[in-house]
């Protein structure tokens, strides 16, 4: 890839720090005292839009499903691009869940 996708907060980078920021646990989360990591991994296609979103590592059903909402709620990302064409590009992220200090 000569350019990879750019979402709408930045590059992969700043777009994990973003996702992780957007964490909400639930009530069934914090009563498990639920924490750890979730690999999710997502492709950015031609358009720029998120498809293809899928939970690699599981944690628990409510953060797996927490962290493919907080993917659903991105914007569109600016296309990754090869040879000066937009490609889709396979992407993974890591979502942490840490206990919130009381």
């Amino acid at each position: 890839i000569e350019m990879p996708p750019v979402s709408p907060v930045g590059y992969l980078s700043d777009f994990s720090q973003w996702v992780n920021s957007n964490v909400k646990y639930s009530e069934q989360m914090l009563k498990d005292k639920t924490e750890g990591e979730v690999i999710i991994s997502f492709a950015v296609d031609k358009t720029g839009k998120i498809t293809n979103r899928k939970v690699i590592k599981k944690l628990s059903p409510d953060a797996d499903a927490d962290a493919l909402r907080i993917l659903s709620n991105t914007r569109r990302w600016t296309p990754g691009k090869h040879n000066g064409r937009k490609i889709k590009t396979t992407m993974m992220i890591t979502v942490r869940y840490v206990l919130p200090e009381k």
